[in-house]
């Protein structure tokens, strides 16, 4: 039987201060915890640009206003790979 696949859209934002230092945000629900861009998935309903400036805002508490789109990826996690265990 395949392995279970579940399609997750994520919006991350690179965020640039005056001297060219880049915000990050800390991952701790990893196994070890990581520093990470700030960002996540998009909700329903949601754009990747909405969903970015949202994530931003939780992880942050900067509003920021997006200025251009820096790249688009794509990658397959396994089910059984993912932190919470495919859940």
């Amino acid at each position: 039987m395949p392995p279970e696949h579940d399609t997750r859209i994520g919006a991350y934002a690179v965020l640039l201060d005056d001297q060219g230092r880049i915000l990050l945000a800390f991952w701790n629900r990893g196994d070890p915890a990581a520093w990470t861009l700030p960002g996540g998935g998009v909700e329903p309903g949601e754009t990747p640009e909405q969903a970015a400036v949202r994530e931003v805002r939780e992880e942050t508490g900067y509003d920021v206003e997006l200025l251009r789109l820096l790249g688009r990826d794509r990658f397959t996690v396994a089910a059984d790979r993912r932190p919470d265990g495919g859940a």
